[in-house]
C-alpha cells in the first residue's frame, strides 16, 4: 500500500468521525504528500538524465572542438556534436556547416556551428567531415 493510499484511508476514517478540523488537516497532509511524491518523481527524472549523460560521456571524445561518440576501438561512430550543449545541458546537438563570418580567415567549409548556440567556429577537420557526410 502506497503512502497516498494510506492518507486516503486515514481521510475516510476521519470523515466517519465527522470532525471538520481533522478532515482539513488530513486534506492538507494529502496535498503535502502529493507534492512530495511529485518532487521525488522529478528528482528521479533528473538523476536518470544525469546517469544517461554520464554513460554517454564515457562513450564520447572531444576532438577538433567537437564531441564524437566512439566505439571500443576508438573509432568515431557518431557526431560531431556541440561541446557547449553537451557540457552545459548534457544533450547532443549535431554541428552543421555554418557560414564563414565576414573578415574571418579560412574557407567557408571550415566553419561550423551548432544550430542552437548559433556561434560559428573554425574547425577544418569537422568541416571536412560534414562536407563528406
Amino acid at each position: 500500500m502506497g503512502i497516498i493510499q494510506s492518507v486516503k484511508d486515514v481521510l475516510e476514517i476521519v470523515q466517519k468521525i465527522d470532525n471538520a478540523d481533522q478532515i482539513q488537516k488530513v486534506l492538507e497532509l494529502q496535498t503535502q504528500v502529493q507534492n512530495i511524491v511529485e518532487q521525488l518523481k522529478e528528482k528521479e527524472k533528473i538523476v536518470e538524465e544525469h546517469k544517461n549523460a554520464l554513460e554517454l560521456k564515457g562513450k564520447m571524445k572531444c576532438e577538433n572542438s567537437a564531441y564524437w561518440i566512439i566505439d571500443e576501438q576508438d573509432n568515431k561512430v557518431d557526431g560531431p556534436f556541440c561541446t557547449n550543449c553537451f557540457d552545459s545541458e548534457h544533450v547532443t546537438r549535431r554541428l552543421i556547416l555554418g557560414g564563414k563570418p565576414n573578415g574571418e580567415a579560412g574557407r567557408p567549409w571550415e566553419w561550423v556551428k551548432c544550430p542552437i548556440c548559433n556561434v560559428p567556429f573554425r574547425s577544418r577537420h569537422v568541416g571536412i567531415y560534414l562536407n563528406n557526410h
